[in-house]
């Protein structure tokens, strides 16, 4: 199974965590149809809050 790798690696490495949890969390959104736009909307909200 191939994965989609973000072109961002090792974001946590250069103090970029929030960044790093955002893109997870819109990875892990799209699985998940009944949470999509909250966590969507926390993913975006944890990029513009840095």
């Amino acid at each position: 199974m191939q994965t989609q790798r973000d072109a961002r690696p090792g974001a946590t490495s250069v103090g970029r965590e929030r960044e790093a949890v955002s893109v997870a969390v819109t990875a892990l959104a799209r699985h998940l149809p009944r949470y999509q736009q909250a966590m969507a909307n926390y993913a975006r909200l944890l990029v513009e809050l840095s």
